[in-house]
């Protein structure tokens, strides 16, 4: 409604019969319900002839090494969430606008390890540098330039997480603090799963928009 960019990543054949056929039969869909969708994180890979990829971000979030911030460069929720959760708290972010978009955020060691979106654990990153799908640099400060992001900010938001996750802990927004972020996150990381500091360069980040199931 807000006329933000929405990437729907379910199949083209699914055009809601099942609605139809409820409707059908005397049903309708309630008004008034602020969320009929199931939302997930999504990016968009550059493909050929126009013919992109829609990739969700289902686990490469919730795992040490990564934050999500908003294009003012601030954190804005538990990157471990629900993508239902994690989808409604960018759309609140963008306080009713259509800016309804983020970036997710790593480090070189987080990125090895666990992959960013399309550009899987080991796989060379120079195809997704090229295409724009990633962008690379060797300074916080750097990437935040490149990402249309003021510096400070961004810098600011790394330093205040940094000095949180070096002891396992995110009191701002709890990332690892439920069994379903756990879950999700590396067990063989200690104390918290989830949490660990952005702090070898170079770094990395992909933009994510509001996709659903």
């Amino acid at each position: 409604a807000a006329g933000a960019e929405h990437l729907p990543i379910a199949p083209q054949a699914n055009t809601g019969d099942g609605l139809s056929l409820g409707e059908r039969a005397g049903g309708y869909v309630v008004e008034g319900r602020p969320w009929n969708c199931l939302f997930m994180p999504t990016s968009r890979v550059p493909g050929l002839a126009g013919s992109d990829a829609l990739v969700p971000h289902i686990w490469d979030r919730s795992k040490p090494g990564f934050i999500a911030v908003t294009p003012r460069g601030e954190r804005f929720v538990d990157e471990s969430a629900s993508y239902m959760m994690f989808g409604q708290a960018m759309v609140e972010a963008a306080a009713g606008g259509p800016d309804a978009r983020a970036y997710l955020i790593c480090d070189d060691r987080a990125i090895r390890r666990y992959g960013l979106g399309a550009a899987r654990p080991k796989m060379p990153m120079r195809s997704f540098i090229r295409s724009g799908y990633l962008r690379k640099a060797g300074t916080l400060g750097e990437l935040a330039r490149q990402l249309s992001i003021p510096a400070g900010v961004l810098e600011a938001t790394v330093a205040r997480y940094n000095g949180d996750a070096a002891r396992g802990e995110d009191p701002r927004f709890g990332k690892g603090a439920n069994p379903f972020s756990r879950f999700q996150g590396d067990p063989d990381h200690r104390p918290n799963p989830n949490v660990a500091p952005l702090d070898q360069a170079p770094y990395y980040a992909v933009e994510i928009r509001c996709g659903d199931f």
